[in-house]
């Protein structure tokens, strides 16, 4: 309904601010959309409502998005500190690996894997949460089948586009 976020989000942070909570917005691009973008007058009073709420919390707010360039720039203004995760590198992604392998009961050989493992330099932990969920309905047999997952679901997520159409040829 109208209005309805807008009433949500002050309760929100007036909970956050009673309990002395900190107060953790994940995927806030959903709620921080820049306005110029907006198309509906709902868009505008969200965003609105959120930065007043934002400029009057006694309190600490976390934020999280994957969609930093989307964000209100009045917004972007009112946050004290903002943090740039990048993908995981490769000593990370062979320890997550081999957590993970090892829930799983299986052995990483890292010489045997490392070539593969070092070409996926597009991997964030939620890949990995993504194997251990999927184990559930098929177990995976070994490292490779694994490692070829992780390969499937960066590709999945960064599609490059394909042309269309004719090419000169040489």
């Amino acid at each position: 309904w109208v209005g309805e976020t807008e009433k949500n989000l002050a309760k929100a942070f007036q909970e956050a601010e009673e309990m002395q909570a900190v107060l953790l917005l994940d995927e806030v691009d959903g709620l921080l959309q820049d306005r110029r973008q907006a198309t509906r007058s709902w868009e505008v009073s969200q965003v609105n409502e959120f930065l007043v709420q934002m400029e009057s919390f006694n309190g600490v707010m976390v934020a999280t998005t994957n969609r930093f360039d989307e964000l209100d720039q009045a917004a972007m203004r009112r946050f004290d500190f903002k943090m740039h995760f990048d993908f995981l590198n490769y000593a990370q992604r062979l320890a997550l690996l081999e957590n993970v392998c090892a829930q799983l009961k299986l052995v990483v050989d890292e010489p045997k894997i490392k070539a593969k493992l070092n070409a996926l330099d597009r991997l964030s932990a939620g890949d990995f949460a993504v194997i251990v969920r999927q184990s559930c309905f098929h177990p995976f047999e070994s490292v490779d089948a694994v490692v070829q997952h992780l390969a499937d679901e960066m590709a999945a997520k960064y599609k490059s586009s394909q042309s269309i159409g004719f090419t000169a040829s040489t």
